[in-house]
Protein backbone atom coordinates (compact mmCIF):
# COMPACT_ATOMS: atom_id res chain seq x y z
CA UNK A 1 0.00 0.00 0.00
CA UNK A 2 1.53 3.55 -0.31
CA UNK A 3 2.45 5.75 2.31
CA UNK A 4 -0.14 8.45 1.19
CA UNK A 5 -3.22 6.34 1.85
CA UNK A 6 -1.94 6.52 5.31
CA UNK A 7 -2.17 10.24 6.00
CA UNK A 8 -4.79 10.38 7.90
CA UNK A 9 -4.53 7.79 10.38
CA UNK A 10 -3.62 9.35 14.37
CA UNK A 11 -1.04 6.59 14.56
CA UNK A 12 2.54 6.87 12.90
CA UNK A 13 3.64 3.38 13.52
CA UNK A 14 3.83 1.83 10.31
CA UNK A 15 6.60 -0.42 10.22
CA UNK A 16 6.86 -3.76 8.67
CA UNK A 17 3.44 -3.45 6.41
CA UNK A 18 5.66 -3.60 3.04
CA UNK A 19 4.70 -0.16 2.51
CA UNK A 20 5.93 1.39 -0.79
CA UNK A 21 6.66 4.77 -2.54
CA UNK A 22 8.03 8.31 -0.82
CA UNK A 23 7.11 9.91 2.45
CA UNK A 24 4.60 12.89 1.47
CA UNK A 25 5.82 16.29 2.28
CA UNK A 26 2.46 17.02 4.68
CA UNK A 27 3.74 14.38 6.92
CA UNK A 28 5.36 17.32 8.45
CA UNK A 29 2.84 19.24 9.02
CA UNK A 30 1.73 16.77 12.25
CA UNK A 31 3.55 18.66 14.86
CA UNK A 32 1.84 16.41 17.50
CA UNK A 33 3.46 13.35 16.59
CA UNK A 34 5.49 11.98 19.13
CA UNK A 35 7.17 8.78 17.29
CA UNK A 36 7.30 8.26 13.40
CA UNK A 37 8.15 4.72 12.83
CA UNK A 38 8.46 4.01 9.19
CA UNK A 39 10.91 1.23 9.34
CA UNK A 40 11.28 -2.43 7.69
CA UNK A 41 9.37 -1.03 4.78
CA UNK A 42 9.70 -0.76 1.13
CA UNK A 43 9.93 3.16 0.86
CA UNK A 44 11.89 5.16 -1.16
CA UNK A 45 13.29 8.62 -2.41
CA UNK A 46 14.51 11.55 -0.10
CA UNK A 47 13.56 12.29 3.27
CA UNK A 48 11.87 15.45 3.19
CA UNK A 49 13.04 18.49 5.02
CA UNK A 50 9.87 19.00 6.27
CA UNK A 51 9.83 16.65 8.81
CA UNK A 52 12.25 18.80 10.74
CA UNK A 53 9.25 20.70 11.54
CA UNK A 54 8.16 18.31 14.72
CA UNK A 55 7.57 20.20 18.23
CA UNK A 56 7.03 16.90 20.31
CA UNK A 57 8.99 14.25 18.12
CA UNK A 58 11.15 12.02 20.31
CA UNK A 59 11.91 8.80 18.35
CA UNK A 60 11.94 8.74 14.42
CA UNK A 61 12.86 5.39 13.08
CA UNK A 62 13.66 5.11 9.25
CA UNK A 63 16.27 2.37 8.74
CA UNK A 64 16.10 -0.53 6.29
CA UNK A 65 14.27 1.40 3.22
CA UNK A 66 15.71 2.51 0.35
CA UNK A 67 16.15 6.49 0.81
CA UNK A 68 18.62 8.16 -0.88
CA UNK A 69 19.91 11.94 -0.89
CA UNK A 70 21.34 13.09 2.68
CA UNK A 71 19.46 13.68 6.08
CA UNK A 72 17.49 16.47 6.16
CA UNK A 73 19.76 19.76 8.29
CA UNK A 74 16.09 20.38 9.75
CA UNK A 75 16.23 17.47 11.79
CA UNK A 76 18.94 19.35 14.16
CA UNK A 77 15.62 22.01 15.10
CA UNK A 78 13.53 18.62 16.51
CA UNK A 79 14.60 20.40 20.47
CA UNK A 80 12.74 17.04 21.72
CA UNK A 81 14.08 13.96 19.28
CA UNK A 82 15.91 11.67 20.95
CA UNK A 83 16.49 8.27 18.46
CA UNK A 84 17.13 9.05 15.25
CA UNK A 85 17.53 5.73 12.97
CA UNK A 86 18.02 5.58 9.39
CA UNK A 87 20.33 2.79 9.06
CA UNK A 88 20.24 0.42 6.13
CA UNK A 89 19.33 2.67 3.52
CA UNK A 90 20.52 4.30 0.46
CA UNK A 91 21.57 7.94 2.03
CA UNK A 92 24.40 9.56 1.48
CA UNK A 93 26.87 9.97 4.45
CA UNK A 94 29.97 11.62 3.15
CA UNK A 95 30.22 14.75 5.64
CA UNK A 96 31.66 17.89 4.03
CA UNK A 97 32.49 19.20 7.72
CA UNK A 98 32.92 16.70 10.01
CA UNK A 99 32.30 19.73 13.39
CA UNK A 100 28.98 19.44 11.66
CA UNK A 101 28.39 16.32 12.44
CA UNK A 102 29.64 16.20 15.57
CA UNK A 103 27.38 19.15 16.58
CA UNK A 104 24.31 16.60 14.69
CA UNK A 105 25.37 13.66 16.54
CA UNK A 106 25.78 15.17 20.46
CA UNK A 107 22.02 16.32 19.84
CA UNK A 108 20.46 12.64 20.22
CA UNK A 109 20.71 10.61 22.64
CA UNK A 110 21.12 7.73 20.29
CA UNK A 111 21.95 8.04 16.49
CA UNK A 112 22.15 5.51 14.13
CA UNK A 113 23.27 6.05 10.42
CA UNK A 114 24.80 2.48 9.90
CA UNK A 115 24.86 0.56 6.86
CA UNK A 116 24.84 3.27 4.51
CA UNK A 117 24.37 3.44 1.41
CA UNK A 118 23.32 -0.68 1.96
CA UNK A 119 24.25 -2.86 -0.55
CA UNK A 120 22.55 -3.09 -3.66
CA UNK A 121 22.06 1.23 -3.90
Amino acid sequence: MLLSNYYHFPARELFGNAIYGTIPEEFGKLSNLVSLDLYDNNLTGQIPHTLGSYNHLRFMRLQNNTFTGIVPRSFITISTLQVLNVSGNCIDTSVPNPLEVVDFFAKFGEASFANNPKAGC
